[in-house]
């Protein structure tokens, strides 16, 4: 393993996509791309419903879908941000059509656009109910294009390698540990890119992988990057329930958006109870809906009803959904499909500014991991992919045009033992976290709640602090300790943003 000019560490679209814009851009950089399971896993894999992008300009415009995004982010967007991605969707789009992803046509043979809630018109462009999975496929085959760039599978980054100058933080490369040899080396580079995903393992209902813990920004807030908006977890509301499954499997919102009601056990479609818009108003409201309706009637979920789509047409757009109803025995044509909401999407996360760049020198940091602007308190559907194709092209043609003007710089790191003990151990007390944040740190959850649930946290952590102690280098240790900074940060701004909202509402 030799020194390199960029180090991306993740394998999703953002991680991806960089790769090959920087390939393409500067095919003299050598690029490490990390990833610390296998290549095709990512929150990216797992995205059913598309990506957002204004094509038909005499019915929708690009101001609307900007409208559209700022709405859903409840004021808290930044209005440029949202622009200078909504406006590069199309190229973002036919770029991907390039690279080779295929997209569902209709009838006429243009790409076929969909509605999702909180979009005005349909505008989501996707490849039937697994987007994620193609648009994954096809960038990881077209990196076999490039002899520039090494995949590392199997390598978890555990600390971003830095040093003071100045007076400022600079980044010189990562310390990685090789799951496979279990050996821990240090790579050094020019610029780093954290491109690690969300954190939705945080909670006991998820539909993120395994792998999806926030490590990244765990590893960004040790070096001193800015962390802000972690209380903005969007919850997605029609997760397939399951007791004891972890991820959760998803059921798109395009499935709502072909006309799907969300209804409880009396088949009363109560959303409109508390949005006019029903089961397309944004994920925040339909989320909130369902947990309130869940904690009136004390029920465990909610269902789906598609009875009333045509067979046909549900087959035809969603054929992953019903194989996985079919699978576990439920008939969509005459059977309510059991839903409850689950840890979908970070809007928060590592603070850059417009071309991905952190407070960190030589340090960027794009897709879910990091916080652009864009997302606000709740993520307009299908905006997610868009951001990070949109950032992943800011962020390439900044690094192409800067990276030669600096320097590979060799810290001196130290040594670090490894060992794989007390796994068993660990992993309960994961749960336990999970537990405790999926009844504290919810959409909802009051003051009061959120600091029982932080207090809750702080003991449990404290009364494994022997475990902790222990010099011995553990993976599953060292990333239960950053389930633990996420937890804290994620519950510490969710009171910040109540206590604040109350003063607000006082003043008023």
């Amino acid at each position: 393993m030799e020194n390199v000019d960029v180090i991306i560490v993740g394998s999703g679209v953002a991680g991806l996509s960089l790769s090959i814009k920087l390939a393409e851009l500067r095919n003299d950089l050598s690029i490490a791309v990390f990833t610390k399971s296998d290549d095709f896993e990512s929150n990216t894999r797992y995205a059913q419903g598309g990506i957002a992008g204004v094509f038909d300009l005499k019915q929708d415009s690009f101001q609307d879908h900007i409208n559209d995004t700022l709405s859903a982010g409840g004021g808290l967007c930044n209005e440029e941000i949202v622009k200078k991605i909504i406006y590069s969707a199309p190229e973002r789009i036919l770029e991907l059509e390039k690279w080779g992803v295929d997209f569902t046509k209709n009838k006429a043979g243009d790409k076929e656009a969909v509605l999702e809630g909180g979009h005005s018109f349909p505008r989501v462009i996707h490849s039937k109910d697994q987007t994620g999975s193609e648009v994954e496929n096809s960038l990881l085959k077209k990196i076999k294009e490039f002899p520039s760039i090494q995949m590392y599978n199997h390598f978890r980054v555990i600390e971003l390698v830095s040093r003071k100058e100045n007076g400022t933080t600079v980044l010189d490369g990562v310390k990685v540990l090789d799951s496979i040899s279990e050996s821990i080396k240090v790579l050094f580079s020019k610029v780093v890119v954290l491109s690690t995903g969300g954190c939705g393992q945080i909670f006991q209902f998820t539909t993120n992988p395994k792998i999806a813990t926030g490590d990244g920004i765990a590893l960004a807030k040790k070096v001193g990057a800015v962390v802000k908006g972690m209380n903005f977890i969007q919850f997605h509301p029609t997760a397939f329930y399951e007791k004891e499954m972890s991820p959760m499997f998803l059921i798109s919102e395009a499935v709502r958006g072909a006309g799907a009601h969300i209804v409880n056990k009396e088949e009363k479609r109560f959303v409109f109870d508390y949005d006019v818009r029903g089961e397309l108003a944004t994920r925040d409201i339909v989320t909130k809906s369902i947990l309130s309706e869940l904690k009136n009637s004390n029920q465990e979920h909610v269902y789906l009803d598609c009875r009333h789509i045509e067979f046909k047409k549900f087959q035809r757009s969603f054929p992953t959904i019903l194989a996985y109803c079919e699978g576990k025995g439920y008939n969509i044509s005459h059977d309510l499909i059991p839903i409850v909401p689950a840890a979908h999407y970070q809007c928060g996360g590592i603070v850059v500014d417009e071309f991905g760049e952190t407070n960190v020198q030589n340090l960027f940091a794009i897709g879910e991991c990091s916080n652009t602007g864009m997302h606000g308190k709740n993520r307009l559907a299908s905006n997610s992919l868009l951001e990070a194709l949109a950032f992943a092209h800011f962020s390439a043609n900044k690094i192409a045009q800067s990276i030669s003007c600096k320097s590979i710089n060799k810290t001196i790191v130290s040594d670090q033992k490894w060992g794989n003990f007390f796994q068993d151990e660990i992993l309960d007390i994961q749960h336990e976290l999970q537990k405790i944040m999926s009844h504290y740190a919810m959409i909802g959850s009051s003051i009061h709640e959120l600091e029982i649930g932080f207090k809750k946290i702080d003991d449990l952590e404290n009364e494994h602090q022997n475990l902790f102690a222990n010099t011995a280098f553990s993976i599953d240790k060292w990333s239960l300790l950053n389930s633990f900074v996420i937890s804290k940060m994620i519950v510490n701004e969710s009171i910040s943003e109540l206590l604040k909202e109350k003063v607000e509402m006082e003043i008023s």
